[in-house]
């Protein structure tokens, strides 16, 4: 209980400061908005036919606000879908923190790298705690792509490939991980627990191979038990309710001559 309260308030507090973010963004984008307006305004003032050098330039900064605006207007509404996923997922909401978190994502792909990689990793982080394995690991890798360079990523991808049983990749994984970040004891950890199943797997194939090569060989024992005179003493005597000289050639011809 204390855990799942600690981490409660962090969570709290990591949304009261993306509530924050989003306020400085809100503020930038209507600085922006009022930025256009001052650039339409001034070229309103020019004559339309006019080729000077300072009526190309007001239109080249009019058509660059415009850009602006646009990013801004991304920007902001992917941190206020990044906020509801942090409060949905405060509220164990994770399907819908997933969903957020991949629209936000969407919404500044290619444009802002520091952010998106990150947007990414959360929904990474509902996927797995919804057991979806299979697409958790698909945000690590998207991570990894986006990202070469943070252990964090590698980390996260080595354990989704340890789940899903590719233990010489996440071996590959983890040891990056450790190369990228020094003394990193959480990819340590999961690497020394690669390595035990890694061993608990050859200790299980030597046994099956064992336990193969004892049947063969009680099989071999029984066929050659199987074999000649495996019938056991008196095979060549008479069959069983044979009369006396049944069993005997020499006795009938005898018996004949008489």
């Amino acid at each position: 209980m204390f855990y799942q309260a600690e981490e409660l308030l962090k969570r709290e507090s990591v949304s009261r400061g993306y509530e924050q973010d989003l306020v400085y963004a809100r503020r930038d984008l209507a600085e922006a908005k009022a930025a256009v307006e001052e650039a339409r305004v001034q070229l309103d003032g020019m004559d339309p036919y006019d080729q000077t050098p300072e009526r190309k330039e007001a239109v080249d900064l009019l058509r660059d606000r415009k850009e602006g605006i646009f990013k801004f207007d991304n920007r902001v509404r992917a941190k206020e879908a990044r906020l509801e996923a942090e409060l949905a997922l405060l509220l164990e909401q994770r399907k819908r923190a997933a969903a957020l978190y991949g629209k936000a994502a969407a919404m500044v792909h290619g444009e802002q790298p520091g952010l998106c990689e990150k947007l990414y990793n959360a929904r990474a982080h509902c996927l797995s705690l919804l057991e979806e394995t299979e697409r958790s690991y698909l945000d690590c890798d998207r991570c990894c792509y986006i990202d070469p360079r943070n252990a964090v990523y590698y980390y996260n991808r080595g354990c989704k490939q340890r789940e899903m049983g590719r233990l010489e990749r996440a071996e590959a994984d983890l040891l990056k991980a450790c190369k990228l970040k020094k003394g990193y004891r959480d990819a340590v950890h999961e690497l020394r627990t690669v390595h035990e199943q890694v061993a608990e797997g050859k200790n299980q194939a030597t046994q099956k191979v064992r336990a193969k090569l004892a049947a063969a060989a009680a099989c071999a024992c029984a066929a050659g038990a199987a074999g000649p005179g495996a019938a056991g003493p008196g095979a060549d005597a008479a069959p069983a309710g044979a009369g006396p000289g049944q069993g005997d050639p020499g006795a009938a011809a005898g018996r004949q001559r008489a």
